[in-house]
């Protein structure tokens, strides 16, 4: 009996909460290799780098909840607050600089519908439309600033390049712990976050119970877009500019991170906790990697390595409970 109830616990243990079993054994990892990956200064660097793509993670997290993805975050990322920035500096001039943070999230709000306009009501497949507007948008992204964008309003830049206590701590990492927070609390005690898991689940179901899934899925989509937007705002600040590079390639990293941090592909399972937990341990990895001196080429196949195991994992985990 005693062992039944370990194993149980032991199961629970690997498949719930894996990500912070490897988090804490990586980090145990590189306080061996590298004497100076435990530094204060190097986690509050770490805590500070994964602001941005964590933003990502959380809204790719709603989407897979669902079952559903979006391709597109990371140009999403790039081009919310390149043309935030270009409505209050170019383009309408005599506008409050600080609306430019509203009109960021707002284009990152539109994007999000509109992807979720196709995937959901028209009904075309999620995967080729994000597939589309992610190159859609990066196009547009490269046309509109071939070069960058600079001199941003300080209220734009406030949230990525702030730093309190002697320049030592990133605001942008209270920024995290308060969105966590929020979106835990939305998850978890919200008759939203149930409803996001039963639609995931069983979307036939889930109507039939009552629950608009339609407007759950939309709304998804919007929050996906507007955290993505949100993420690139915050790195537009860390590097004082917008270029049309911001967030290229991000996407696969953000969906390693999803996968990693919990959240089942087919939907109807995950937590915001848990893809925090996903985006720690890819900017972990990448921290110590860099710090040890790999090539950022093989850097890449380790993540897209983590990606694969991750997946594996996943699969072999879900088909278990249908033995």
């Amino acid at each position: 009996m005693e062992t039944n109830k370990f194993l149980r616990y032991a199961n629970i243990a690997l498949t719930d909460y894996i990500v912070w079993i490897l988090l804490a054994l990586i980090f145990i990892i590189g306080c061996i290799m590298e004497p100076s990956f435990s530094s204060i200064l190097n986690i509050l660097n770490i805590m500070g780098h994964v602001v941005p793509m964590a933003m990502m993670v959380f809204g790719l997290a709603f989407l897979l909840m669902l079952g559903r993805i979006d391709l597109s975050v990371e140009s999403t990322f790039a081009l919310a607050p390149i043309l935030a920035n270009l409505l209050v500096m170019k383009w309408f001039p005599f506008l409050p600089p600080f609306l430019a943070i509203l009109f960021c999230i707002l284009i990152g709000v539109l994007i999000g519908y509109i992807n979720g306009f196709f995937s959901v009501k028209l009904g075309v497949s999620d995967f080729l439309v994000g597939l589309a507007m992610l190159l859609f948008l990066r196009g547009v992204v490269k046309f509109v600033i071939p070069e960058g964008l600079y001199g941003l309003p300080k209220s734009f830049m406030y949230l990525g390049s702030a730093r309190i206590f002697n320049g030592y701590f990133a605001v942008s990492i209270f920024i995290l712990f308060l969105v966590v927070a929020i979106l835990y609390i939305i998850t978890r005690y919200r008759p939203f976050g149930r409803k996001l898991l039963a639609t995931g689940s069983n979307p036939e179901a889930a109507f039939i119970g009552g629950i608009d899934t339609i407007k759950i899925q939309m709304t998804a989509f919007m929050l996906s877009g507007a955290l993505a937007a949100f993420g690139g705002m915050i790195t537009a600040g860390r590097q004082l500019s917008c270029t049309n590079g911001m967030g290229e390639g991000n996407s696969m990293q953000a969906l390693a991170a999803v996968v990693l941090g919990g959240v089942v592909l087919t939907g109807g399972k995950g937590t915001i906790i848990g893809a925090l937990g996903g985006a720690l341990l890819l900017q972990v990895i990448e921290n110590l990697l860099t710090l040890s001196g790999v090539n950022p080429f093989l850097q890449d196949a380790v993540f897209g390595f983590i990606l694969l195991a991750a997946i594996v994992f996943q699969g072999v985990r879900t088909r278990e409970p249908a033995k």
